[in-house]
């Protein structure tokens, strides 16, 4: 592979169902990235028509038509799936020959190839590093602005199958011996330093990533891990919520709750939040720790609409006894990729009220929110650089303009499902917009009136002018 396709490669792999949801499986009962990807072929068979797999992939994963929706496109764009017909998919030619046991580190070969900061992972665990340090170099040393710890952690997963990685403890990973040898095999991205010459300016760049509460989350891991440092933890976690968009007030003492957040809205939509920070030096929350009827005394007190209790991890029977006291238990891990997430695609603050009155399934729903607005970001991205294309191609077909059913049909293969119309033209009424003044549309058809470098900068400094402490 030459540096431009590693540098071309597919940014996220998305959603890839692990499969403790579905009333087949045991309760805690979960498969590796690999396993999940090797069942998810053997459902496939010789081809299936979607809604008979959809209906498979419920039964085996107990996911949501939404999540299966989210996980045919990640799985499409892995190579292991094609689509053979209308509505009709089967196992790619070497898609049963990758996810055969024994054949763990084709695989990763074969994701390498198609994922940024795949193999390279490998050359940054000489030292063990946790998944938040692997994140920073991938933005830092990369260039990949949409790493996230989810992501990385996927990554991780699949090595750690292939027996390229090992855990070191619950946070830290490093490379095994085998790992240092694999990538000798590999063509491995150059940094982003060793790359810059040649780049063309004025072309279409990754803008620059939003400021990610890096500090906050240090601080979430590091308070929430000890046991003993616990008002610097409900400070951390008042933060977290502030980031988030709530007015956010650390309390604590006796009483009353460690942090009430309020979602300063209109008087019909404004809600309350009060959360409960628990440390724990063990890494999990004690079932004696969470106090069910102290958090409903604070709820009352309050006048809150939803309990929150974050920590390191919870102990099997607090789960379903905080299901059945309507309180969400948000671990301290899945706090830092909602930060992280939420810093490049915000959510409402009413999207993120419907995602707490959901106990049940308060991660997942999450999960699936985010993936649509980073599915409407990645759209307009896509638009914005077919748009560059037209404008900058030497001989264009329609003096740089392009149409919605030209920029659908561009498009068909990299979104599952494909662009609507609808989509696509929300996105171009915004970038019409005099504001944001990135396209000209005329009868239909719209052209590029900007580098998608000065659009990044004028976003940026809208951001900037509308953001209050």
């Amino acid at each position: 592979m030459e540096q431009v396709d590693l540098r071309n490669r597919r940014a996220l792999i998305g959603y890839i169902p692990r499969g403790n949801a579905s009333d087949n499986r045991d309760g805690d009962s979960t498969l590796t990235a690999t396993a999940a990807l090797r069942r998810l072929v053997a459902l496939l068979a010789d081809g299936t028509g979607l809604e008979e797999f959809g209906e498979q992939c419920s039964s085996e994963f107990g996911i949501s038509k939404a999540s299966f929706t989210s996980m045919m496109h990640a799985l499409r764009h892995t190579g292991l799936v094609e689509q053979t017909s209308f509505n009709h998919f089967a196992p790619s030619e070497d898609a049963h020959r990758l996810v055969d046991e024994g054949n763990e580190r084709l695989l990763a070969a074969h994701l390498h190839a198609r994922y940024l900061f795949f193999g390279e992972i490998l050359c940054h665990l000489g030292k063990s590093a946790t998944t938040s340090t692997l994140v920073a170099v991938a933005k830092d040393v990369y260039g990949y602005t949409q790493a996230s710890n989810g992501e990385v952690r996927l990554r991780l997963s699949f090595l750690q199958d292939a027996g390229l990685v090992e855990r070191v403890d619950w946070q830290r990973f490093r490379v095994t011996a085998a790992g240092r040898s694999f990538t000798k095999n590999l063509t491995l991205q150059l940094p982003v330093g060793a790359e810059l010459e040649g780049i063309d300016p004025a072309g279409p760049q990754s803008a620059p990533p939003a400021s990610v509460p890096a500090a906050v989350i240090a601080q979430l891991r590091q308070y929430g891990n000890v046991g003993t440092d616990s008002r610097d933890f409900e400070e951390a976690v008042a933060q977290a919520f502030a980031f988030l968009g709530f007015q956010a007030e650390h309390l604590g003492g006796s009483g009353r709750t460690d942090v009430l957040g309020i979602a300063q809205l209109a008087t019909k939509d404004r809600y309350r939040i009060i959360v409960d920070a628990k440390s724990s030096g063990s890494g999990q929350v004690a079932e004696s720790d969470v106090k069910f009827d102290a958090l409903r005394d604070h709820k009352r007190k309050h006048k809150a609409d939803h309990v929150v209790v974050v920590g390191p991890d919870f102990a099997p029977r607090l789960k379903n006894w905080a299901a059945e006291n309507e309180v969400i238990l948000l671990r301290i891990e899945d706090l830092a990729t909602l930060l992280d997430q939420h810093s490049r695609n915000p959510m409402p603050l009413t999207e993120l009220r419907d995602a707490f009155s959901r106990i049940d399934t308060f991660s997942d729903d999450l999960a699936e929110r985010y993936q649509a607005l980073e599915r409407r970001s990645l759209l307009m991205r896509r638009i914005i650089d077919l748009a560059f294309q037209e404008a900058v191609d030497e001989d264009p077909v329609d003096d740089g303009y392009i149409s919605v059913e030209n920029i659908i049909y561009a498009l068909r293969k990299e979104f599952t499902p494909r662009p609507s119309r609808q989509e696509v033209d929300e996105l171009i009424a915004f970038l019409s917009s005099p504001v944001v003044a990135a396209l000209e549309s005329t009868k239909g058809r719209h052209k590029l009136i900007d580098s998608p470098r000065n659009l990044a900068l004028r976003l940026a400094g809208l951001g900037g002018i509308v953001a209050t402490s």
